[in-house]
């Protein structure tokens, strides 16, 4: 028997050649373009750092206002900052804002250091810690008492570096802007009526917008947490809230009426400590959270307390917390606060007398008589310094009532002084993280709160991620290394890293 002949393979014919070397170098750069469009996506982006939640904005509309912030040492870069956190609570609109999940009335901003501000750009990216104590005592000013009591907390997002840096704000709020306009129109049109209206004495008037106010609402159910409404607004369309609710419309119907207010509230000082006013409850015989308000008539300051004047589960009105001296209201009430905030209320209210002067009136500069001369001569002409200084001392209107503009047409601006500003609830205080624990007592509600504040490490916005996407924008910027990593094909991952250390070090 012969030998097999061997069989011989066949020949690829010369189009199948060419597609076989083709896969060789499509497939290094499909895997390269893959790598590459994942660097591109949303899904690379940096992971929250603790004690910090993500936040997507669900309105169309909803833009991110940049403020600037400079100085050239701290204390001016402090000053700065303030100004931007007043610009904030002064643009309150409240727009719907999702956060780890859940629809969150909230706002957001977005603080940045001015490139040629070193001291602004230090001051964000190393004490950082200190925002959010300087936001919440920027709500301690006159004039930011409503909208700190409808303060939700801030998610603050910072961003360091060393030729910039900027920090992303998410503060949240209980009312939406409109939501605030109807409590002030609400307290207006209450105003506008004969029944306050035809009132001749200031004595009449806040007496008639205390009885109005417990007449109009009640305290929610003690024994029903899920019935606690901590918002004027929720009062108003609910028909019932806890003390804070009544101390925020009281501020709102106050402020209309032409009286300058402070609501007494949970807050916290610059440092970050935190101030609980509390109020000693009959209900169940123990000091619990609570809030009220402080009017001034005149140059007097006075204690409201609206919640207290509206007995539970009854229809009678008191005045036994009404316009009351510290010595007065002091045995079952107590308020902390940081310095400068409450005004001292050192007077017994005079209901004949609701304009009493503590100092006495300016005496007029006596005229001065020109000396006699020899030679007549025309008489000086008297300069205007020399002319007895005009009094303006303020006399009260013969019907009592304090002197107040005419209220403008529309609804008032709740965010401008003297109309509402925030003032926290006395069970959520001005933190990243409010848990609403109110106390079901008739003193009001007590309040727990976590600090919103970064965690310890460094808050660095740019991740990997980040740095890699820096990479690729540069890379995607030159043609020619963009071919050169495209042809690398799996090595395209290490000249993004190499991109990545150089930005990194160039301090993006």
């Amino acid at each position: 028997m012969g030998r097999p002949l061997p069989i011989e393979a066949p020949v690829p014919c010369r189009t199948l050649l060419r597609r076989i070397r083709s896969s060789r170098w499509i497939r290094p750069v499909a895997c390269g373009w893959v790598v590459l469009a994942l660097l591109l996506s949303p899904l690379s982006a940096r992971a929250p750092f603790a004690g910090e939640t993500s936040a997507v904005v669900l309105a169309a509309d909803v833009a991110q206002p940049e403020l600037w912030i400079r100085g050239a040492n701290e204390a001016e870069v402090i000053a700065s900052i303030r100004t931007a956190y007043q610009a904030m609570f002064d643009g309150h609109k409240g727009s719907r804002v999702l956060v780890d999940g859940t629809t969150r009335i909230a706002d957001v901003w977005i603080l940045r250091a001015d490139p040629k501000s070193q001291a602004a750009i230090s001051f964000l990216s190393t004490q950082y810690k200190r925002l959010l104590p300087l936001l919440s005592d920027q709500f301690n000013k006159a004039g930011n008492d409503y909208l700190l009591g409808i303060y939700g907390g801030t998610t603050l997002n910072v961003s360091p570096g060393t030729s910039r840096a900027s920090a992303t704000f998410t503060i949240g709020w209980r009312e939406t802007r409109e939501q605030t306009e109807a409590v002030f129109t609400h307290a207006r049109a209450f105003l506008d009526s004969s029944a306050y209206r035809d009132l001749t004495t200031v004595d009449a008037r806040l007496d008639a917008i205390n009885t109005f106010v417990a007449r109009s609402f009640r305290y929610s159910d003690p024994d029903d947490r899920e019935s606690y409404n901590h918002t004027a607004h929720e009062l108003i369309t609910e028909g019932s809230g806890v003390c804070q609710a009544y101390a925020q419309y009281g501020y709102a119907i106050l402020t209309e009426a032409g009286f300058t207010v402070r609501n007494v509230l949970p807050r916290k000082d610059a440092n970050g400590k935190d101030y609980y006013p509390e109020g000693y409850s009959n209900y169940t015989g123990s000091w619990g959270g609570h809030a009220w308000n402080l009017v001034r008539v005149g140059n007097r300051w006075y204690h409201m307390d609206f919640t207290w004047n509206d007995p539970i589960g009854s229809d009678s009105v008191r005045k036994k917390y009404y316009m009351l001296s510290d010595a007065e209201i002091r045995p079952d009430h107590r308020w902390p606060g940081p310095t400068g905030v409450y005004p001292a209320a050192t007077a017994s209210w005079n209901p004949h007398n609701p304009y009493p002067t503590d100092l006495p009136p300016p005496t007029p500069k006596p005229t001065p008589t020109p000396k006699p001369t020899s030679t007549p001569a025309p008489l000086p002409t008297a300069r205007p310094t020399d002319a007895p200084a005009p009094t303006t001392a303020s006399t009260p209107d013969p019907t009592g009532l304090p002197q107040s503009p005419t209220p403008p047409e529309g609804p008032v601006d709740p965010t401008r002084t003297p109309s509402p500003v925030p003032s926290p609830d006395p069970t959520d205080l001005p933190d990243a993280s409010i848990t609403d624990e109110p106390d079901p007592l008739d003193s009001g509600d007590n309040s727990s709160r976590t600090e919103g504040d970064p965690d310890d490490g460094v808050p660095a916005n740019r991740g990997p991620g980040a740095y890699l996407r820096s990479a690729l924008a540069s890379l995607l910027q030159k043609p020619v290394l963009f071919a050169v990593a495209a042809g690398l094909g799996g090595g395209t991952i290490l000249v993004l890293l190499a991109f990545a250390f150089l930005s990194w070090l160039d301090g993006m």
